[in-house]
């Protein structure tokens, strides 16, 4: 059976129905992110946008307290505490005690199933005493 008319192509080929072509452009780029190969709006970089929230720390003495939140579902969550010290797997919220007085940038890392990431940072001056 042949095509109708208006799907055929000049030379004698068929043309694909336009829901089909819809279709496949849809498809495209998710099998092009999927692959790992970008396109357009495609950054490459293996960060999500997980809406990371960091409220501001709550300093007593030497002790940190960070809250905050994130709205996508995440694997873990890691926090840099600014000086060599690293905690994995921790939640919300998270505290740290420092050595020694000073100020500290706490990065906070969040790894969802995929690999991919999001990081906050906010800063805390720690003082003396405790």
């Amino acid at each position: 059976m042949k095509a109708p008319a208006s799907n055929r192509h000049p030379a004698g080929g068929h043309f694909m129905q336009h829901s089909a072509l819809k279709a496949l452009a849809f498809l495209l780029p998710v099998a092009l992110a999927v692959s790992g190969i970008c396109c357009g709006g495609c950054s490459g970089s293996r960060d999500a946008d997980h809406r990371l929230n960091l409220n501001r720390p709550v300093v007593s003495g030497r002790e940190v307290s960070v809250n905050g939140g994130v709205v996508a579902p995440v694997r873990r969550i890691q926090w840099d505490w600014g000086d060599g010290q690293r905690d994995s797997h921790r939640f919300f919220p998270a505290a740290h005690t420092y050595e020694v007085p000073g100020t500290y940038t706490i990065t906070v890392t969040v790894f969802d199933r995929q690999g991919r990431t999001s990081k906050k940072s906010v800063t805390a001056v720690v003082g003396q005493g405790k």
